[in-house]
């Protein structure tokens, strides 16, 4: 575990520079994700490159907002990605060319709708690319751009519960 570690094992001031939250998926968690691991960021993969196996993809992509999943899966959930992230092979994303259409999304694709049109391009294995060709409604509709504000509330309600949540990324205290 020398280069994933849970976020509290890391020093706070290290957590978003030399440590980001990886997105590696996760267990079943529609809107929120656990945010448990964060991932040692190295400018240059010196510290990585040396080990055997070791295939860096999509890097351009770290550090962008968007809308993350857990690649195995039966049911499609998903949660806005932080801006400053990282992601594994087990932790896919999309990432929206207009950041209003982020929330919308994340609805499109806990809906039941969604859910059952990925199942249908995907099976259990959400693979980005397999993602990226399901038919999607338009985003910037009045009907999703609700959709994505009932999303982000939702995702307001589960981020206040989990401050409660000793190994929630957004703990504050036990009570």
């Amino acid at each position: 575990f020398r280069f994933f570690k849970t976020w509290w094992e890391v020093p706070a001031h290290q957590l978003g520079n030399k440590w980001k939250t990886l997105n590696n998926g996760g267990s079943f968690s529609p809107l929120i994700n656990d945010g448990l691991l964060v991932a040692q960021f190295d400018d240059n993969w010196v510290e990585y490159k040396p080990l055997s196996g070791f295939r860096l993809e999509s890097e351009s992509w770290f550090g962008k907002a968007g809308v993350g999943w857990g690649k195995r899966t039966d049911f499609m959930y998903a949660y806005p990605l932080p801006a400053g992230s990282m992601f594994s092979n087990e932790g896919h994303c999309a990432f929206p060319k207009q950041s209003v259409a982020t929330w919308p999304l994340i609805a499109f694709f806990n809906s039941s709708l969604g859910q059952d049109l990925i199942n249908l391009f995907c099976g259990q294995h959400k693979l980005a690319g397999y993602i990226s060709k399901v038919p999607c409604p338009p985003l910037d509709s009045r009907e999703m751009e609700r959709a994505g504000a009932l999303a982000k509330l939702g995702w307001e309600i589960c981020r206040s519960i989990s401050k409660t949540n000793e190994q929630s990324e957004f703990y504050v205290a036990w009570y």
